[in-house]
């Protein structure tokens, strides 16, 4: 028994070494084109999907050498399938919106990078789910003020959804899509007071009244579209308006409105301030003041007050104004002496 332990022991060493032997030289045969190989295969593969534009990018670690790209893609995790476009292309990128058809099918693409005479290895990318993981929005939105408010008209956003059937791109929102869109309205008002509304719409342009009494407000808009399989949306930019007052046409009234309001203030201004210049003795002057000068002959002031009108400019000779200072002078000593003086315009003193 002894010598047949020792007769079978080389017998198997032999068999287990021949085995290692040709492990290792499949393993070098296998390993060999890669360390061989100088291309360096692609990295940091990702889709980029909008609407059901899936754009598929990738980086290239060979910056030097003169590269060609091939794309495949599989369905379902079936066997891979040329692309339309990316079969031998030069730049990093290829758009696989015509490849990815089936909004319900799992793609995943696989990228490989050769030259003239050599090829990397091929590297898969992630999945990739048209339905589900697309992104949509921003949606198509009008604002629009009348009497009654505010009026928010909303589009779906635009499709790029390939349809073998037709040859051109189809909406999102139809049966064989998505049925109902959810849309959320977001509000701002005189950026102050934010309000947030939801509602579902099954057509192609939906209107949404936002009432408002008091009018002269200013609202800002937004909106992004979302369903119950789908919940990557995109908010559209905001829209600002300025609603009506009111009950209010904006066809002129308004302005000669203001412009009445504006000459009824001016003529008041005037009358105002022509009574106070009245009142000052500026204009319209009924009394005329006796200046100090003739305070001193009472006959001139006399004159004065007895005429409420102008009277023309009376000339009297100094020897006049001598005589009559004699006059007084003289009744002043108790001479009673009736002096009658003529003057060159008629006038008797």
């Amino acid at each position: 028994m002894q010598n047949l332990k020792r007769k079978m022991r080389p017998e198997i060493l032999i068999t287990a070494g021949g085995v290692m032997t040709c492990l290792q030289v499949l393993l070098q045969f296998c390993v060999l084109p890669i360390i061989a190989s100088t291309v360096q295969p692609p990295r940091n593969l990702k889709f980029s999907s909008n609407n059901f534009q899936h754009i598929l990018t990738w980086e290239d670690p060979n910056y030097e050498l003169a590269v060609y790209y091939k794309v495949e893609y599989s369905k379902d995790y079936r066997e891979l399938v040329p692309t339309r476009d990316c079969t031998n292309i030069t730049i990093p990128r290829c758009d696989l919106t015509k490849d990815f058809t089936d909004i319900f099918g799992n793609y995943a693409a696989q990228i490989q990078i050769f030259t003239h005479n050599e090829s990397s290895v091929p590297v898969f990318s992630p999945s990739l789910n048209p339905i589900s993981d697309t992104w949509l929005g921003p949606p198509i939105v009008d604002v629009i003020s009348d009497n009654n408010g505010l009026q928010v008209s909303i589009r779906p956003p635009v499709s790029h959804l390939w349809s073998e059937k037709e040859q051109r791109n189809v909406t999102m929102l139809s049966d064989n899509v998505y049925p109902l869109l959810l849309y959320t309205i977001q509000l701002v008002k005189d950026s102050a007071q934010t309000q947030v509304k939801e509602t579902e719409a099954g057509d192609e342009i939906y209107t949404e009244l936002i009432k408002d009494s008091v009018g002269c407000s200013n609202y800002c808009v937004s909106v992004n579209a979302s369903n119950e399989l789908n919940e990557h949306s995109v908010e559209s930019p905001m829209k600002c308006i300025l609603t009506k007052p009111p009950h209010v046409r904006c066809d002129g009234r308004v302005y000669w409105i203001v412009v009445i309001f504006v000459v009824v203030v001016v003529v008041v201004g005037l009358v105002l301030f022509t009574n106070i210049l009245h009142q000052a003795g500026g204009v319209c002057r009924k009394h005329i003041l006796t200046p100090d000068v003739l305070e001193c002959f009472p006959w001139v002031k006399r004159f004065l007050d007895d005429n409420n009108e102008l009277s023309p400019l009376v000339y009297i000779p100094l020897e006049v104004l001598r005589a009559e200072n004699k006059q007084e002078q003289m009744t002043e000593q108790g001479t009673d002496t009736n002096i009658s003086i003529l003057t060159k315009n008629g006038i008797t003193v």
